[in-house]
């Protein structure tokens, strides 16, 4: 019976909840090597591995990346094909993180600043969720973007902000379509609601 029959056979492509997904697909995994009775070739781990990351991102548009990625191996394109996978995976996982904050617009956190860009900054959550703080949503002052030391200085108060440093946001929009999420800038001694400790 070819890798393919067993991947289906094992129910690995159709799974229910994600955190189920994910803990039956190993258990499939293991199972699939014990069938096996041998090591996987690299054929069969790119196979498989494709398999998995289908079954966890079950969107359209991420599946057929994914399945294109397995004509591509097929081909001999290694290389691209595994770029491919990479790229779909990650697209899957922001497409997962926007529609987990879509109902938290509104909802305060802590997070820690991971990017420092011309047009704002990215503020990572503790959750691993990123977002985007662009200038309009820094407050009413203009901020001066310092390309070689990745800093935003405010030209009014001269508030400098730069990697690594821990600041207070709002959820203001979440897009799974767009795979994006957009916070603004609170000022940490403001009187606010309640912090979200963990999402």
């Amino acid at each position: 019976m070819k890798l393919e029959q067993e991947i289906s056979s094992l129910k690995i492509i159709h799974q229910t909840t994600a955190d189920e997904s994910i803990e039956n697909i190993i258990n499939e995994k293991k199972l699939l090597r014990i069938d096996l009775k041998k090591e996987l070739t690299q054929h069969e781990e790119f196979l498989l591995g494709a398999a998995i990351k289908v079954a966890q991102y079950s969107g359209k548009r991420i599946s057929n990346r994914m399945k294109r990625a397995i004509a591509m191996f097929e081909e001999g394109k290694v290389g691209e094909a595994n770029a491919l996978l990479d790229d779909a995976e990650r697209d899957a996982e922001d497409i997962k993180k926007a529609e987990f904050m879509e109902d938290k617009v509104g909802q305060e956190y802590f997070g820690i600043i991971s990017s420092i860009t011309a047009f704002g900054m990215f503020v990572e959550l503790e959750s691993t969720v990123e977002g985007l703080i662009r200038f309009e949503n820094m407050g009413n002052e203009y901020f001066i973007y310092d390309e070689n030391r990745k800093t935003l200085t405010g030209e009014r108060t001269n508030r400098r902000f730069k990697i690594g440093d821990q600041v207070k946001i709002r959820v203001i929009a979440a897009n799974k379509e767009l795979r994006k999420i957009a916070f603004e800038l609170l000022d940490e001694d403001e009187e606010t609601e309640e912090i979200e400790e963990n999402i």
